[in-house]
């Protein structure tokens, strides 16, 4: 009997129970194909064939997968079931039609499964920006707000690559853009997982308002535009992805204009690594945070821009986080010919409030304005979304800013030296790679910049070097508008601000208007303006000191409050600067900010700008506002320079006898000696300098008592210090022995000088008071008389031969 071959199908082996290793339940073959849907049961064919790596011109072989993958994405999505694309390369043929896309996603739930797939898109070398790799039907329907027109969108793995590298790119104009990778919109969930996209010369991503977005573990490489364009997307999590060589911003959160809100909210932005990418940017959200990443060659002139939306009518930030990010060497961006030149908003990290342009209320929220009421949840009586507009101009203020333990650093390289010779290649641009020519010019100019209008922001913790032609923290104001109160409660705390031009200036330094109020404190920072000596103002000795008459846009500052008042600077360090605080006058700032406990670094000779300064040009006056570290400043002594030469004590046993001091130190005694009648407090700096002579470098302070009283035997004297050369000395005696006579009057003394006998002035009684020059014993003068005498050894001498015992009460006066 023979055997009779049947298909499988007709013996039942979709009924086969199967067990899959180390699960307990089996199941039939057919329920696990089920399970998901096979790209290849749609007769895709992973042959594609890549490229020569550094080939210009030709295309992608193998199977046109289009249709396959289509039909394999409309089964899954209309059984809602997962996408799997299983490893191997599919080749996908241009569709040659604007604004038509590669893939459709025409169901609402999606969801791809590509790992070791790679999707080749054999696109065209055309302006044909519209067209993506993979879309939701409704893309390009508008600007709709409805977040749920589709309910879930994820990716899982895959690679998406295109043939820019592979273009003949000499005559591209960036403008026209090219082909993308991924475009979803008005989705409730989207997840994008290890992702690749390379060599897609539109923007690899674009979202429009979707929520709960999450991107992680994605790679982009050589983007011809934006690595992903998020606006009015909400719940935009960002993480842990690597971007290398995108021509325009990798990460784009911007707010639109044509919703009420038209806001982001709750972006987190980070640990993730950025290279040779434009700025990252965040315009307009409610809430975000950009934390701890890495961004290395920033080429837009900022490596984050985060603040004001970029477009009319949308509100301004509020509670924005910017932390613990690295920045390095950030330069201008690339027009097609060389690099741009710097200007105040290029700088690591830039913050900006934003004007509301047609705002019709001055008021602040639930207050009448000029136009109508403020309603309790933000509109104007126009019916525009505001946060804050302030007080006297229709502008909005940007407010809860922390940035916060950023590194910001600039190398800079030699005026002439190309892209290449930071050490990693040339520079990625729109139209391929370029080795232009770097100067102090074409990098930017500032750590932090700040731009007006902004309230209730925190600075701290910043570590910012190498801004040589800029600052380490900049206040921008707009010049275009009223600048009073545009930067309201901004606190600078524990910042440092080293190898820069200026540790904190504003846009207002050369201004001579009359200054605008801001509410900014700076509090423990460390401002070291010149530690390498390589600023075009040193002197030409080379010796640390530094050339006069320095225009004032040119100098090298502390802090620069000039065109400005109501600064609070507490506790900061200045070192190797022109001046420590330039205000509307050199050397005299203090009408314009309060000032105290600031300490100066500095090698000096005197007060004021001396040729022969160094370190600090222009010293100010030492007191409560500042104090003085003396520090070798000479950088031709080898042996010495940087060292510490002495501090400037401010307590101590004895006046200071070695050392360099500046006019006006006070050194406070410590144990203060107590004497008959006045307490010494400590000893004033008269000089600047380094000679320590009494009266001539230092001068004594005393506390006087105002009033001493004496007990004085008859026949008795006493010796009473006198606080200085001369004065007066007011005497009375309050006991009523003897009976017949009470002297009280003033004497008029000179002492410490050749012995000349003091003067009576007012006295009650005359008679019974005498004057001699020496020292009196108790039995000097005459018997019956109150004696006073002066002595070159600085004292004043009272005698008593009055006959009896007396107490009486004494004070210097005019002394």
């Amino acid at each position: 009997m023979g055997i009779v071959a049947r298909p499988l199908t007709t013996w039942g082996a979709g009924s086969l129970q199967v067990r899959a290793k180390d699960r307990p339940s089996p199941r039939t073959l057919a329920d696990r194909s089920a399970d998901r849907v096979n790209a290849l049961d749609f007769r895709a064919r992973a042959d594609g064939v890549e490229l020569t790596p550094g080939q210009i011109g030709g295309s992608f072989s193998g199977t046109d997968n289009r249709s396959a993958l289509q039909a394999g994405l409309d089964a899954a999505g209309a059984a809602s079931k997962p996408f799997w694309v299983p490893p191997g390369r599919y080749r996908l043929s241009d569709p040659n039609a604007s604004q038509t896309p590669y893939l459709i996603l025409n169901y609402p739930w999606t969801i791809i499964i590509a790992h070791g797939a790679e999707f080749l898109l054999d696109d065209e070398d055309t302006a044909e920006a519209g067209i993506a790799f993979l879309q939701t039907v409704d893309f390009n329907d508008g600007d709709s707000d409805n977040r749920r027109v589709h309910e879930l969108f994820e990716m899982h793995g895959g690679t998406i690559g295109g043939r820019w590298s592979h273009f003949d790119l000499s005559g591209w104009n960036p403008s026209d853009g090219g082909r993308g990778g991924i475009r979803i919109s008005e989705t409730a969930e989207a997840i994008l997982d290890g992702v690749k996209f390379r060599d897609i010369r539109g923007a690899a991503m674009r979202w429009r308002h979707c929520d709960a977005v999450k991107i992680k573990g994605c790679d982009f490489e050589r983007i011809g535009e934006d690595g992903g364009l998020y606006t009015n997307c909400n719940r935009v999590s960002i993480w842990g992805n690597s971007y290398k060589w995108c021509a325009d911003d990798p990460i784009n959160v911007v707010s639109a204009n044509s919703l009420n809100p038209p806001t982001s909210s709750q972006v987190s932005i980070f640990g993730n690594n950025f290279f040779q990418c434009n700025s990252l940017l965040v315009a307009g959200a409610r809430n975000a945070s950009v934390i701890g990443n890495n961004f290395l060659f920033s080429h837009g002139g900022v490596a984050i821009r985060i603040g004001g939306s970029v477009q009319q009518d949308s509100t301004a930030p509020c509670v924005v986080t910017v932390q613990g990010n690295t920045i390095e060497n950030t330069v201008m961006a690339y027009n097609g010919t060389a690099l741009t030149t710097a200007g105040n908003d290029a700088a690591g990290i830039t913050v900006f409030g934003e004007p509301m342009l047609n705002a019709t209320t001055d008021g602040f929220p639930g207050f009448a304005g000029t136009a109508g009421v403020v309603d309790p949840q933000g509109k104007d009586s126009a019916g525009d979304w505001i946060i804050f507009n302030r007080e006297g101009s229709s502008r909005r203020a940007a407010n809860t800013f922390n940035v916060s333990n950023n590194v910001v650093t600039q190398t800079q390289v030699p005026t002439g030296a190309v892209f290449s010779d930071f050490g990693y290649g040339p520079l990625f641009y729109h139209t391929g790679f370029v080795d232009p020519t770097v100067s102090a010019d074409n990098v930017s100019k500032h750590g932090v910049s700040l731009r007006c209008d902004l309230q209730d922001t925190v600075v701290s913790g910043n570590v910012i070097t190498g801004m040589r032609s800029g600052a380490g923290f900049f206040l921008n104001f707009d010049a275009s508008a009223d600048v009073e109160r545009a930067f309201e409660n901004v606190l600078l705390r524990g910042n440092t601000a080293r190898d820069c031009l200026r540790g904190v200036a504003t846009s207002r330094l050369t201004s001579v208007a009359t200054p605008v109020r801001v509410g900014v404190t700076s509090i423990g920072n460390t401002w070291d303006c010149d530690p390498y000596h390589v600023q075009a103002t040193r002197a030409v000795a080379g010796d640390g000191t530094w050339q006069s008459g320095v225009a004032i846009g040119d100098r090298v500052l502390g802090v620069a409050i000039r065109g400005t008042t109501g600064w609070s600077i507490n506790g900061d360090t200045f070192a190797n600067c022109y001046e420590p605080v330039l205000g509307q006058v050199a050397g005299a700032p203090y009408d314009q900010a309060t000032i105290l406990g600031c300490v100066v670094a500095c090698d000096p000779v005197a007060v004021g700008f001396d040729a022969g300064n160094k370190g600090v040009a222009t010293v100010l006056e030492a007191g409560r506002s500042f104090v003085h570290e003396i520090r070798h400043s000479d950088p031709t002594d080898a042996a010495n320079f940087g060292m510490l030469k002495n501090i400037c004590p401010l307590k101590a046993s004895a006046m200071p006898s070695a050392g360099t001091f500046v006019r006006s130190h006070f050194v406070e005694a410590e144990n203060p000696t107590v004497l008959a009648n006045r307490i010494l407090k400590g000893w004033l700096r008269l000089t600047t300098g380094t000679a320590h002579v009494l009266d001539s470098d230092w001068r004594q302070v005393f506390e006087l008592k105002p009033f001493i009283d004496v007990l004085l035997n008859d026949d008795t004297a006493v010796a009473l210090a006198s606080p200085s050369n001369g004065g007066m000395l007011g005497v009375v005696i309050n006991n009523a022995t003897p009976a017949a006579t009470r002297p009280f009057g003033f004497v008029a003394y000179r002492s410490s000088v050749a012995a000349t006998a003091p003067v009576g002035v007012a006295w009650s009684d005359a008679t019974n008071v005498e004057y001699m020059t020496g020292v009196l014993s108790g039995t000097t003068g005459n018997d019956g008389k109150l004696t006073f005498s002066c002595n070159s050894d600085g004292n004043v001498y009272i005698e008593n031969r009055l006959g009896a015992n007396i107490t009486f009460r004494f004070t210097f006066i005019g002394v």
